[in-house]
């Protein structure tokens, strides 16, 4: 499967409410910087960087410039499976 098919397969499995942030977000993608703007301030961009270097965060990174940047899909998505495995560990 190519990666617009992939991604819009994963928009397609996300719940309501992770559709609305992809829905509500102007850009195509999301800069770290302004991460916690994306998620309404539940995870800012400090956390989201020590993820990533622990191994825990979005895989697909890519540089706009000197900033790191997701895919506005592909951030709901990680967010979406993130918020289901701390859910996990709370039960």
């Amino acid at each position: 499967m190519d990666e617009r098919a992939e991604r819009g397969q994963k928009y397609l499995d996300l719940p309501e409410q992770f559709k609305t942030l992809v829905e509500c977000w102007p850009y195509t993608h999301v800069c770290f910087a302004d991460f916690s703007d994306f998620t309404g301030q539940a995870m800012g961009p400090g956390r989201l960087r020590n993820l990533v270097n622990l191994g825990q965060g979005p895989k697909a990174i890519f540089n706009i410039g000197k900033k790191n940047c997701i895919d506005k899909i592909d951030a709901a998505w990680w967010l979406w499976k993130h918020t289901q495995k701390i859910n996990k560990k709370e039960n």
